[in-house]
């Protein structure tokens, strides 16, 4: 199944009143239980990458594994990218398949957050990517500055981080008056009682930074306690069993068990694009040629919505045309703000276009 939007996820659930759980993926041994819980729950499910907790793994690496697992689901996908520490790192995040972005605002000064969150909102949007903006809670309180700060951020939901038992009994206390999509982050553990109010207030997905590490670490503890030594493969086993209980059990509680049919048929689907250019140069020697390709892979690159460059030469001599690149594209969208972006811009004018006069260009649609 292809990734899904975020956005129609989000709205889906805020239409029926659940909320989806996205799960930190702290390592790899994590993402087969999480979807193989949503796949027995019938659940859709939000992969949750928090930047600081990523930070003895290489993201370019994890990321294919994380998409290939994703797209072979049965259950709607979606990838987020949250407490993001710069618009940099986000959009690299969006170009390896992040689907949502998030800045981390917690130590940064309001008026900077919303600056670098509405810049990154401006680059992400052109690429059907969703942006969270971080609240306050306080700010909550106060509708007329809430809405200020979103239009500001242009951002498509409103992330609230809950550190504590008064900022919870504020949220749950508040009245539901908020017309976006919000997602709780969950730093304290709560009666059951509690997530269903939270849902009450506007709260459409929930991510618990912790909950399945903790429940992770008790069971294999209980284990090494009671069993003794166990072997590395035993000790996964163990983990994933007990995390994909854990994720069963608050897909159930959050309500979107039994969701994944109907969001599915009623949200789009993510489907990558091919940009193909084969194209013939004019006189220009191989060097030439290999320093244009080189600087276009890397300037092109770091277009939003890129998600990788292919440049390459025919294998046959008295083939029509010489050479190609194949742009990949994370959306269709991609397709119009890629053209129009000043680097493609300036590289196709001053770089390419000079030395490839004899050139097709087609974009293609995947089709599974």
């Amino acid at each position: 199944m292809p990734l899904i939007n975020m956005r129609d996820m989000l709205e889906h659930a805020q239409r029926n009143a659940y909320a989806i759980g996205a799960f930190d993926l702290t390592d790899l041994n994590y993402l087969k239980a999480i979807l193989d819980a949503s796949e027995r729950t019938g659940s859709p499910v939000v992969l949750n990458l928090r930047e600081s907790a990523l930070a003895h793994i290489d993201l370019e690496w994890m990321m294919p594994a994380v998409l290939a697992a994703a797209k072979r689901a049965t259950v709607p996908v979606a990838v987020h990218f949250s407490h993001g520490v710069s618009v940099d790192s986000a959009i690299r995040a969006i170009n390896l398949g992040c689907g949502s972005v998030m800045l981390d605002g917690l130590t940064k000064a309001t008026g900077d957050y919303i600056e670098s969150t509405g810049s990154l909102a401006a680059l992400a949007h052109g690429c059907d990517c969703a942006v969270e903006g971080l609240l306050d809670l306080d700010e909550l309180a106060m509708p007329g500055k809430v809405y200020d700060c979103m239009a500001q951020m242009k951002v498509d939901s409103l992330v609230l981080n809950i550190e504590s038992e008064p900022q919870m009994k504020r949220l749950i206390d508040l009245e539901p008056n908020m017309t976006m999509p919000l997602t709780a982050y969950l730093n304290i553990e709560m009666g059951d009682e509690h997530h269903r109010r939270l849902i009450d207030r506007g709260v459409t997905r929930i991510c618990c930074a912790t909950a399945l590490i903790d429940v992770v670490n008790q069971r294999v503890n209980e284990l090494a306690v009671s069993s003794g030594a166990l072997s590395l493969g035993g000790l996964l086993d163990v983990a994933r069993t007990a995390a994909g209980a854990e994720v069963e059990r608050r897909q159930t509680l959050w309500g979107c068990a039994g969701r994944a049919e109907q969001l599915s048929a009623e949200s789009r689907p993510c489907r990558e694009v091919e940009h193909l250019i084969i194209y013939n140069v004019d006189e220009a020697r191989d060097d030439v040629v290999a320093a244009m390709m080189a600087e276009g892979r890397k300037t092109l690159g770091g277009i939003p919505g890129v998600r990788r460059i292919f440049t390459g030469r025919s294998v046959r001599q008295d083939a029509a045309y010489q050479y190609c690149w194949l742009v990949r594209f994370s959306d269709e969208t991609v397709i119009d703000s890629y053209r129009d972006h000043p680097d493609h811009l300036a590289f196709a004018d001053t770089r390419f276009r000079p030395i490839a006069g004899d050139r097709i260009s087609i974009d293609y649609e995947e089709v599974e």
